[in-house]
């Protein structure tokens, strides 16, 4: 280096330019530095004399390129850039030119301090990657120098994929050469629009739309090296002006399919904005030269300007206006103004429409009689008119609405519990939501792709899919039930609605299924139809499951040849287990109940439970009665042995009736009928027993239900009348009361009450009975009291149904009250067996009555079933002796025995004795010698009318007279 020439070395001396000399030799160390270098780099001359190599100032991420670029560019020159480490261990971005000697195995160069220049490259690179548009550098030749990250969101294209291609990659063929032609011609004569719009293609092939907006780049001396462009994705906006433009464009041809002149004007600026084809009548200018005008054609020489009457009302206006055609005809034009206000309720826009209202001038009498039917079809015009404005107002609203009306519609679809599917019209799955993975158990990736056929649970025919789509692709729609398989292999009933989506040429693009899981509901309505058929206590058949299986046997057997029995069975005295051991126990004993029955049939048999204690027997394919008496034995030797319930032993009595198909009957109702009324025959003659049905039990049904229907009218038409049974007292002879005894007089014969009151218990007359002789009997004894009688009683029987009433209180009070009848006079007689039906009830029931003043008196005393021990705690004040008791006596010592200790009982709790049918002085000794309070009977007096009775009283008359 000694031999260079001095001043070609001081002029690289100076300044931030350090020329160097570099042996080509390892680590390539320096042999020269020039005195710029200190200012530059910090090192020295000096410091070559301790040894100072490239590879050790230089970074050592930027080295392996560096020495790459030594290596491969011998007997050449080289530029490169890279970070250089300072003597002071700054790093700078230097760009260093090589000169490459091999000959003498020497690299001479210089290298300078680019850093502010890297430093400014790097935050233009930052900011252009902050850009929310596109941003490309070009060159002259249309090839990409640069590009920022927002043209990966746009094209697909990383940057660096992008870097040295041609623009044209964007674009097709033909658009691509037009476009860098067009470009490079720019380059040369600055000839270049500021911006357009292109159609570009995305790496994908997808077509969008773009808007540029060039500028040019040039050099330190103005010279154009290149371009920069911005780039906006404007696809949306593209296709919401095209559908604009559509939706314009359909707008036109309605207003030039009205025949009428037609303006919108902008009352501001006083612009036609919009005008049809017949608009032109006002002007004599064709509808394209009359828009965006701002000479609204008033021409108001001859009447009021609608325009400027609509501003000044903010009102509808319309007049008349004459008008010569161009062949001089008048015509008649009616004038409307109609105002359009904006949200903020201000006048922003007028329609002004004109009607030809010529012939109705010249013709008034024809006008008239079709005035109305006009006036409707201007308002349906108007209204039409009127739609197309809003139309166009709210155009910019509605497609925000539609918007989100498909978010929502998306987010029902992903958040609904319904199984959505969604396929194309060849049945190839695009889509499934949420809930179909959650019902079928499919992923989406495992389905879509596929068709339904997938789920086929191979639980229907040919003849079924066929079906299904016959009407999908007639009808463009299918429901119904059908059953799938889940992904684990489970098949599952499902309700499925599938319709056909059509475009605008009615040819079928999707089908849309919607489907839910009705497992439950399928469930639910087994179980629903099991509980509708069976009894929920025993499980068994309940009465309608009974009737149709029994009308299936007689159809069976009729078809056969065959006979069937009915047994009913009512189990006897049931109801006391429930009121002594509780329902609990009557329920689990009715269980034990079923199952006894069922092991005593065969399994083609029927056992059903009707109800409370009341159950049936089918027995199909018997020969003879005898088969049907034998399962009767059986199962009365099963009732007989003893059935345990928690820790208590009970033995089963029952009365079972039994008939025969066909010679009994050859219907459901009347073998049933036949079976009950056998049964019935068991519990007359004792209970606990079975019975065969035969005819003379019909005969006496029949007899009954004449009585029940005669009965009925009685009661409408008050065939009934009261007899009365004197009760005298012992100790003085005279009358004290009488009890008051029904009587029905049908058609002049007297009818026994033990004829007619069973029948009216079980049918439910005997409350209006009841209620008949209550009033009546107070009524009568009101009488007696205002005749001077006032201490005499009068008796009235209760009924177990009346007593069960639950009205009775207020009845009995009522009648007590409307009568004025003292209620201290009143009495009550009930029997044995009715009071003890529900003691607590019984209790209750009688201290409201012994509350109100009535007295209570036991009737038929024992004769019926009771406790002593409740006896005591019942409100009672007399007990009558049955006349079962009295009527044999002297010659009955039972009876003797009976009466003497149902009297002395009475005496033990207090209550007065009453003996019913004291007929003989010997029975009438026998009660004053034991101690009775009084005597009811023939030996007195029989029954007798009200006036009989009334007589008897007058007459004074007593018992030992």
């Amino acid at each position: 280096m000694e031999n260079m020439d001095s001043c070609f070395i001081d002029l690289f001396s100076k300044g931030n330019i350090v020329f160097f000399g570099i042996r080509l030799e390892a680590g390539y160390p320096f042999d020269y530095l020039s005195s710029s270098s200190e200012s530059v780099t910090g090192y020295t001359q000096d410091d070559l004399k301790h040894g100072l190599f490239l590879t050790d100032i230089i970074h050592k991420s930027d080295l392996p390129d560096v020495i790459a670029g030594l290596e491969s560019t011998t007997g050449r020159c080289y530029l490169h850039e890279f970070r250089l480490i300072c003597k002071s261990g700054k790093i700078i971005t230097a760009q260093a030119f090589f000169s490459i000697y091999n000959e003498s195995m020497q690299i001479t160069g210089y290298l300078t301090d680019i850093s502010a220049n890297a430093e400014s490259e790097s935050r233009l690179e930052t900011i252009l990657s902050t850009l929310p548009g596109g941003v490309i550098e070009l060159d002259t030749e249309c090839r990409i120098l640069s590009a920022n990250k927002a043209i990966q969101e746009i094209y697909g294209y990383k940057p660096e994929e992008l870097k040295g291609r041609s623009l044209a990659i964007l674009m097709d063929e033909q658009s691509g050469r037009f476009v860098v032609n067009n470009l490079q011609l720019a380059a040369q004569t600055e000839a270049l629009p500021t911006k357009f719009t292109h159609r570009h293609h995305k790496k994908d092939g997808s077509v969008i739309h773009v808007e540029f907006a060039w500028s040019y780049v040039r050099d330190g001396k103005e010279r154009i090296k290149g371009f920069i462009c911005s780039i906006t994705d404007v696809t949306d906006k593209k296709l919401a002006h095209d559908a604009l433009s559509k939706q314009l464009n359909f707008l036109h041809h309605i207003l030039e399919s009205i025949s009428h002149p037609f303006f919108v004007i902008n009352v501001k600026t006083m612009e036609v904005v919009i005008a049809n084809s017949a608009s032109g009548y006002r002007t004599g200018v064709k509808c394209h030269e009359l828009l965006r005008k701002s000479n609204y054609p008033c021409f108001m020489e001859d009447f009021e300007c609608p325009l400027h009457t609509v501003k000044k009302t903010k009102q509808p206006f319309s007049c008349v206006h004459i008008h010569f055609d161009s062949d001089n005809q008048r015509k008649y034009y009616e004038i409307h103004g109609q105002p359009v206000f904006n949200e903020k309720g201000e006048l922003v826009q007028m329609i002004e429409y004109a009607l030809d209202i010529t012939d109705r001038k010249r013709s008034e009498s024809e006008l008239e009689k079709y005035r109305n039917h006009l006036e409707i079809l201007v308002d349906k015009r108007t209204d039409e008119l009127n739609k197309v404005n809003m139309q166009l107002m709210n155009e910019i609203d509605e497609r925000i609405e539609k918007e989100r009306q498909l978010l929502l519609a998306a987010s029902v679809i992903e958040n609904t519990i319904e199984g959505i599917t969604v396929t194309d019209c060849f049945g190839t799955i695009q889509k499934v939501n949420p809930a179909f993975t959650e019902i079928t158990g499919y992923e989406p990736e495992e389905v879509i792709g596929k068709t339904p056929r997938i789920l086929k649970s191979d639980k229907h025919d040919e003849d079924f899919y066929k079906i299904m789509w016959g009407n999908l692709i007639t009808k463009g729609t299918w429901s119904g039930e059908i059953w799938n398989r889940r992904k684990n292999g489970d098949a599952y009933p499902e309700w499925l609605s599938i319709n056909a989506i059509r475009d605008e040429f009615g040819n079928i693009t999707h089908f849309v299924a919607v489907f839910h899981d009705i497992s439950e509901v399928k469930q639910g309505e087994e179980k629903l139809k099991y509980q509708a058929h069976h009894d929920t206590l025993t499980g068994l058949p309940n009465r309608q499951l009974f009737n149709d299986r029994l009308e299936m046997a007689i159809a069976f057997a009729k078809r056969h040849n065959q006979r069937v029995a009915v047994i009913f069975i009512d189990l006897d005295n049931f109801k006391n287990v429930n009121d002594t051991m509780g329902h609990h126990v009557g329920d689990i004993l009715l269980q034990k109940v079923a199952d006894i029955l069922k092991k005593c049939v065969r399994q083609e048999d029927t056992v059903a439970r009707l109800g409370g204690d009341e159950f049936m027997l089918i027995l199909q394919d018997i020969l003879t009665e005898a088969n049907a008496v034998e399962t009767a034995r059986r199962i009365l030797a099963e009732f007989a042995r003893p059935i345990s319930v928690g820790g208590n032993e009970f033995f089963i009595n029952a009365s079972l009736g039994i008939t025969m198909y066909p010679d009994d009957g050859e219907d459901v109702l009347t073998m049933v009928k036949n079976a009950d009324l056998a049964m019935y025959r068991v519990k007359e003659t004792g209970k606990n027993g079975y019975q065969l049905f035969t005819k003379n039990m019909n005969e006496k049904v029949q007899t009954r239900v004449s009585l029940e229907r005669e009965l009925r009218r009685a009661v409408q038409q008050g065939e009934f009348d009261l007899v009365y049974q004197p009760k005298v007292s012992l100790s003085t002879g005279r009358v004290t009361g009488a009890e008051a005894l029904i009587r029905w007089n049908k058609d002049g014969r007297i009818v026994s009450p033990q004829d007619f009151i069973p029948v009216a218990e079980e049918t439910g007359h005997i409350i209006a009975i009841g209620r008949f002789v209550l009033n009546k009997a107070c009524e009568d004894a009101v009488k007696w009291h205002k005749l001077g009688f006032k201490d005499l009683d009068v008796a009235v029987n209760l009924s177990a149904r009346q007593f069960r009433d639950e009205n009775l209180i207020d009845s009995v009070c009522g009648i007590i009250d409307s009568t004025g009848i003292d209620p201290r006079l009143l009495g009550l007689e009930i029997t044995e067996n009715t009071m003890m039906e529900d003691i607590q009830t019984t209790i209750i029931a009688l201290a409201h009555l012994v509350q109100r003043g009535v007295k209570i008196s036991i009737d038929d005393f024992g004769t019926g079933y009771s406790s002593l021990s409740y006896l005591k705690k019942f409100p009672i004040h007399v007990l009558k002796v049955d006349r079962q008791f009295i009527k044999d006596i002297p010659d009955d010592t039972d009876d003797i025995a009976i009466s003497t200790a149902i009297i002395n009982l009475a005496k033990g709790l207090n209550l007065q004795v009453v003996a019913e049918g004291v007929e003989t002085q010997e029975q009438l000794d026998f009660c004053r010698e034991h101690g009775c309070d009084g005597i009811q009977g023939y030996f007195f007096s029989r029954p007798l009318s009200c006036d009989a009775f009334m007589e008897l009283l007058l007459s004074g008359r007593t018992l030992y007279q």
